[in-house]
């Protein structure tokens, strides 16, 4: 795939100097109930410190039963940041489509509390490996598996959520008088919320044959990726869409794309704790490396 510099200069030779007007106004077909404009850091980290049991330390018993109640807790921790970090990519297209500044900014905003709680997730984690071999437990090589598998899923929400704030981080952008998105970019968001939330499932449900659908779901967000770009190319040319939007567009995305590509990582992650199987995407497919 070309970069976004090698992008721009494609684009900018087809400019037309004198552009046609915009095309009229697209109106949201869902709307979502409001939410607060303002969210403080303070109430982030409380929020965060009252909802993970692994804050709490506590004796661990020296044995397999022992350590997998706090491993049940660490996975319910996860699968609510999971939910938390889908929340949060919701409302980050809904200030983009709505174009409103003050829900983009309590997007922003809501990404301390994902911070936060990603920092807890992976201390609790530490912090149980330590008394496991502290205190000589006896430990599952599932077990072993399933918190190294905590761990990485948890820090690709924590980069979903990184890429959410810059969805809404661009609202900004925004004249006043742009031009409505196109259906293919509104496609591509719900895409991608719904892989993400087909990733979510997949880790509540250690569910390997809905984590492989998420990895050729990927290859849909490619496809309306490199079809948006093109129809860019050529309003352009034709003198339908100003260059700036066109470049927004293209952040946009490269955001959705980057989103879809964290989610997977959270599928191959799964596939391997339910299966030991190692997938990697190799010319446009998915291939399972095969057993020793």
């Amino acid at each position: 795939r070309s970069g976004a510099g090698a992008w721009r200069a494609a684009v900018t030779r087809t400019l037309n100097p004198h552009p046609a007007p915009s095309p009229t106004g697209y109106s949201l077909a869902r709307q979502r109930p409001p939410i607060r404009s303002r969210v403080s850091r303070l109430e982030a980290r409380h929020f965060v410190a009252g909802s993970f049991s692994g804050n709490k330390r506590s004796r661990m018993p020296t044995s397999p039963q022992g350590f997998e109640s706090r491993l049940d807790q660490l996975r319910n921790d996860l699968v609510d940041q999971g939910r938390r970090v889908q929340t949060m990519l919701e409302e980050a297209f809904d200030a983009l489509f709505q174009r409103s500044a003050d829900r983009a900014r309590s997007v922003v905003i809501r990404d301390d509390i994902i911070d936060s709680a990603d920092v807890a997730i992976e201390r609790a984690a530490v912090s149980l490996l330590g008394d496991a071999t502290r205190q000589g437990a006896s430990l599952t090589d599932v077990q072993l598996r399933t918190v190294l598998t905590i761990v990485k899923v948890n820090n690709e929400l924590e980069r979903i959520a990184d890429s959410a704030s810059e969805v809404a981080t661009l609202v900004a952008q925004l004249r006043p008088d742009a031009q409505p998105y196109p259906d293919t970019f509104r496609v591509m968001a719900n895409s991608v919320v719904g892989i993400l939330r087909d990733s979510n499932v997949s880790v509540l449900r250690s569910d390997p044959n809905l984590a492989k659908v998420v990895l050729q779901s990927q290859h849909a967000v490619t496809a309306f990726k490199d079809a948006l770009l093109r129809d860019a190319e050529h309003k352009i040319a034709a003198g339908f869409m100003p260059p700036d939007f066109a470049f927004h567009l293209h952040e946009l995305a490269n955001q959705c794309e980057l989103m879809a590509d964290h989610c997977t990582n959270i599928a191959e992650q799964i596939i391997y704790l339910t299966t030991g199987g190692i997938v990697r995407h190799v010319e446009s497919a998915w291939i399972e490396i095969p057993k020793n």
